[in-house]
């Protein structure tokens, strides 16, 4: 669908910026996120802290159509039986019959979702008995964790569990162009953010690119890589689409760095409204991120508002979530809830400026989820915020982490959030449900024509 490039019509240079000092914004000759590549910056303010793309009065909203109902996720490939040695079966049945005992005892609904766990268990048996290397095995056990239907828990292998604890402590690693892309149910794929630094950062890339192509080809290989990875120093070509204009190639280099998850923020021009964007809980410098975020929001004095954008923000860990709660609010906001009791969700508060009392608005979309759902919920529910997007998808069951003799492990669905106040698992069956509705995915528009954020600013402006 091709949508209208956005004038910046009839803009004025806006002054005396209600308590950080007088600026004047930026305009190098670009009337708004080019579709071939072209970026509008409008500045910094005197503290420093940048501008937001969408500028009040003079960007138009992208107008989109409803977002289509999304499809059912594709199956998970079958395992091929392969002949390997006797001993290699036993090792991998002792993983399954602890993998299938830990279900058993512990999965957050005893029912187990209707599955006969027996007649699975024996089926799973047979299927192992009959011969699996060593990645079928891993599909298998894949597959078995799925059979459950909860779209939450899921099994990793020793391996994927290593490159998880390299992640968490280095931060996100890549040998490729620098950006995190959201693969689209066509093929394509959308950018969810650029690493500061990196060859898509450096070439223009921005968040909300549309990936059309790498190479000329489709953007995932074979076997599900991202198609932009490959060796330090080879060329790629990438073929993009910026707010529904025509297709621009860009052509990088491949480079290898570790570098955080970035929490982007700007101040919207004229205003003393603050944006942050969370990119993830997955991450253990979110916290750290938003800390320094909003101290350099809150340099040129109280914010009147502020807008977390938690869009493409699919959860993580619950101590990331504190953390940025933290900024925001304080006190017991519920508990999460198992077959052997609960334990209650508490924030401990740290206030920045007037972070714990700005107005917020929480920007929601269909990829929002997990943690990420908690935290828009938690600031509903407690008066804190008001939600801005499209219900989300029902994913707050809580993850626990069991780990097998052969270093894989689960992460096994073993209690749900229950909001104060609120029957548990309520989001699990609603999703959060917003107070004000925006559709629109993520690449069919810009930064400079956001409906999302037009209409966050309207709610704190009004």
């Amino acid at each position: 669908m091709a949508l209208p490039v956005v004038a910046l019509l009839g803009y004025r240079p806006v002054s005396g910026d209600s308590g950080d000092g007088a600026h004047v914004l930026r305009l190098p000759g670009i009337a708004g996120d080019g579709a071939s590549g072209s970026t509008f910056d409008p500045g910094v303010s005197a503290s420093g802290v940048p501008y937001c793309r969408f500028l009040p009065g003079a960007s138009a909203p992208a107008v989109l159509p409803p977002a289509p109902s999304p499809p059912a996720p594709p199956p998970l490939p079958e395992p091929v039986n392969s002949p390997v040695a006797a001993e290699v079966t036993q090792d991998q049945l002792a993983v399954f019959h602890s993998l299938r005992d830990a279900v058993e005892a512990k999965y957050v609904d005893p029912a187990l979702n209707g599955v006969d766990l027996d007649a699975l268990g024996l089926e799973y048996e047979q299927r192992i008995q009959a011969g699996l290397s060593g990645a079928g095995f891993a599909q298998l056990m894949k597959l078995f964790v799925a059979e459950f239907g909860d779209g939450h828990s899921y099994y990793q292998t020793a391996a994927e569990v290593q490159q998880e604890a390299d992640r968490l402590a280095n931060g996100e690693s890549f040998v490729g162009i620098g950006a995190s892309i959201a693969p689209l149910e066509d093929g394509t794929g959308s950018v969810i953010y650029v690493l500061p630094g990196g060859p898509a950062d450096l070439a223009g890339i921005r968040p909300h690119d549309h990936l059309v192509s790498v190479d000329g080809g489709p953007i995932r290989l074979a076997d599900g890589t991202i198609a932009t990875r490959g060796e330090p120093g080879t060329a790629v070509t990438v073929q993009l689409r910026r707010g529904g204009g025509p297709v621009f190639s860009l052509s990088l280099v491949r480079a290898a760095f570790t570098a955080p998850a970035p929490v982007g923020s700007c101040l919207v021009a004229g205003t003393r409204i603050g944006y942050l964007f969370l990119p993830t809980f997955f991450d253990t410098t979110i916290d750290a991120q938003v800390r320094d975020a909003l101290q350099a929001l809150m340099a040129g004095g109280p914010l009147a508002g502020l807008i977390i954008d938690d869009r493409m923000n699919s959860g993580g860990l619950d101590s990331e979530a504190k953390g940025v709660l933290g900024f925001l609010t304080s006190g017991n906001h519920g508990a999460y809830v198992s077959r052997s009791g609960s334990t209650p969700f508490i924030i401990q508060g740290e206030p920045i400026g007037n972070s714990q009392s700005v107005p917020v608005v929480v920007l929601v979309g269909e990829r929002t989820a997990s943690f990420g759902e908690v935290f828009a919920g938690v600031l509903a529910v407690s008066g804190r915020a008001t939600i801005v997007g499209v219900t989300t998808g029902g994913n707050v069951e809580l993850l626990n982490a069991i780990t097998f003799d052969d270093g894989s492990r689960v992460w096994l669905a073993q209690s749900t959030f229950q909001p104060a106040g609120m029957p548990p698992g309520v989001w699990e069956s609603s999703g959060i449900v917003p107070d004000v509705t925006v559709h629109g995915l993520w690449h069919e528009f810009t930064e400079v024509d956001d409906p999302g954020l037009a209409r966050a600013i309207e709610v704190l402006l009004d």
